[in-house]
């Protein structure tokens, strides 16, 4: 993941697993990028493709993964406008190169969650 937002750009993509409480990260995917310079935007088209192959495979899309790569993993005013549109999301924000490059946040107020790592899974609750 951290590899896929290396880039210049916002990348994004969408985090499979299960999910909310806790919830558990099973698999990634990048998506192309849309949206201006500094943003994201994920093509509904793409939204429900992913839903599709997740339920296929017995998980879920959880929510979003982007990347900030000129800044921390916190939310930007437009990912909290963002976030309004997915009510009920796991978002991770990812900041290559930074002291801490992942931060996960839930919900349409993106309510700050602690991160772990196991059995090949990232697993996150509330702090």
């Amino acid at each position: 993941l951290l590899a896929a937002a290396g880039g210049p750009d916002e990348a994004c993509g969408l985090l499979l697993g299960r999910g909310p409480g806790p919830w558990r990260v099973e698999d990634w995917t990048a998506l192309p990028r849309r949206g201006g310079p500094g943003r994201f935007l994920i093509d509904p088209l793409e939204l429900l493709a992913e839903e599709e192959e997740a339920a296929a495979r017995g998980l879920r899309v959880l929510g979003p993964w982007h990347a900030h790569p000129r800044g921390a993993a916190l939310p930007s005013a437009h990912d909290r406008a963002t976030a309004r549109t997915w009510p009920a999301a796991l978002w991770l924000l990812v900041a290559p190169g930074t002291a801490h490059p992942l931060a996960a946040y839930e919900g349409p107020a993106l309510r700050p969650l602690t991160l772990s790592w196991g059995d090949g899974v990232l697993s996150s609750a509330a702090r």
